[in-house]
């Protein structure tokens, strides 16, 4: 993955950035198109962030956001890529068929984010019919907010100590 250098990266966090993610989104939807391979994007936040700071700090807020970007920066691979798009909120690009939960179950309860946090997460899959980036991110961001709503597959993870 051709993304270097400091403007790519999130200063607090030295996970890849909403800059880095809005530029290689689109190029691997484009190949991903043109090749009709397999992408998938994943949309994850950390639910009731405001509430850990409010409550904690900014600082343990820092911190929660830096632990959860060490986990996932240590799963990213060749075809798994991570990015801080805003505030609480990640993205990851899936470039190889996988079962999503099981890879985002064994993520989230990572020891290092633990007992820390409550996490949503909703994802899409490329398909034909999809035009552009932005179809496929608006689905994913769905999905997020369907999950938010129902809370059937909030993943749990114990309050904050």
């Amino acid at each position: 993955m051709e993304l270097e250098g400091k403007i790519n990266i999130d200063a607090l966090t030295g996970i890849y950035n909403r800059r880095a993610f809005d530029s290689y989104f689109k190029k691997t939807f484009t190949t991903t198109k043109e090749k009709n391979g397999f992408l998938a994007l994943v949309i994850l936040d950390i639910d009731d962030f405001k509430e850990i700071n409010d409550t904690y700090g900014h600082a343990k807020g820092d911190e929660v956001l830096t632990n959860l970007s060490n986990v996932l920066l240590r799963h990213q691979s060749e075809a798994i890529h991570a990015f801080r798009i805003g505030g609480d909120e990640f993205a990851i690009i899936i470039e190889q068929s996988m079962n999503i939960d099981d890879f985002m179950t064994t993520i989230l309860s990572d020891e290092r984010i633990h007992n820390k946090m409550q996490t949503s997460y909703g994802y899409a899959s490329y398909n034909l019919e999809m035009d552009n980036e932005q179809t496929l991110f608006e689905m994913a961001d769905s999905a997020l907010y369907q999950t938010k709503r129902k809370k059937n597959t909030r993943i749990y993870k114990g309050p904050l100590k």
